[in-house]
């Protein structure tokens, strides 16, 4: 957040969070499907990330996961921009009114009326509750 502040300074923010364990789930799989090893490490480095290394594969993508989301939190609680938190569920429920959201947030309501004709109603929001992976997620959460 911090270095794109200062490249963009009039850069507003937008977090589309998401549920932890459906996070977790879904780097997980990419992980299984890109063949990446469970002992490598995969995606956004956190500081402190090489003292992690020896958890094992789920351990360490909850860590990974948590600990991106503090530094995204923080790093927004100490920014002087403008910024929004969108819960992933209801953007994929309902994008109209996360738009319209997050248009009076950044006072951009000019922008509604063209995206609107152009964003559809919904979008297919994936669960993956009654997996057994899933499920082992959530008791190490």
């Amino acid at each position: 957040i911090r270095a794109i502040s200062s490249i963009f300074p009039n850069s507003y923010f937008v977090w589309v969070r998401r549920d932890l364990a459906e996070t977790v789930y879904s780097i997980l799989e990419s992980r299984k499907k890109l063949c990446i090893p469970e002992n490598n490490w995969w995606g956004i480095r956190p500081p402190n990330y090489k003292k992690k290394l020896s958890l094992n594969e789920i351990e360490r993508v909850i860590w990974q996961v948590k600990e991106v989301e503090n530094i995204i939190e923080r790093d927004l609680e100490k920014s002087e921009k403008k910024w929004i938190v969108i819960d992933y569920k209801d953007l994929c429920n309902d994008p109209i009114s996360e738009l319209k959201k997050t248009a009076k947030t950044f006072e951009m309501r000019t922008y509604l009326k063209p995206l609107k004709d152009l964003v559809p109603n919904s979008f297919k929001y994936s669960t993956h509750r009654h997996t057994e992976l899933y499920n082992l997620i959530k008791e190490k959460i």
